[in-house]
């Protein structure tokens, strides 16, 4: 997490004031506070006190059964919270399997039409551009 902010978060912040789009959103919790943080939304915690607890419902939907499906299994290395990523996507294949044959067995929905994303071009006279998240999120 922290090799996270030191890579990235000045890259998203920039990103984020070039793109208005995006809706960036940045607080403190205080004791007692909550955060909800509803399904799909992509986020990052870091806790700035050793007395901090985290409580967490990963709900899979009926509405979502098939996103979750092809996230565990074309993007394994992106999940988190477990160390089986390897076999995951095949044990909730089996879990729906003997729980829930009709989702498993329902047609997929089509996918929504492709979003036009603005290009980040680097000017000629700057240096090659160093690694980044989001180019990397894009070609994924």
């Amino acid at each position: 997490l922290l090799e996270w902010f030191y890579n990235f978060y000045a890259e998203l912040k920039r990103y984020a004031e070039e793109n208005p789009a995006w809706d960036l959103k940045e607080g403190t919790c205080g004791p007692g506070d909550a955060v909800f943080i509803p399904s799909g939304w992509w986020h990052c915690v870091l806790n700035l006190d050793d007395d901090t607890i985290a409580v967490t419902q990963n709900y899979a939907s009926e509405a979502h059964v098939h996103g979750i499906r092809r996230f565990l299994s074309e993007k394994r290395d992106q999940v988190s919270g477990t160390k089986d990523k390897e076999t995951l996507a095949e044990r909730f294949d089996e879990a729906l399997a003997r729980h829930r044959p009709d989702l498993l067995a329902a047609a997929e929905p089509k996918a929504p039409a492709a979003v036009e994303v603005k290009e980040v071009t680097q000017e000629a006279d700057s240096a090659p551009r160093a690694f980044s998240f989001w180019d990397h999120l894009r070609s994924t």
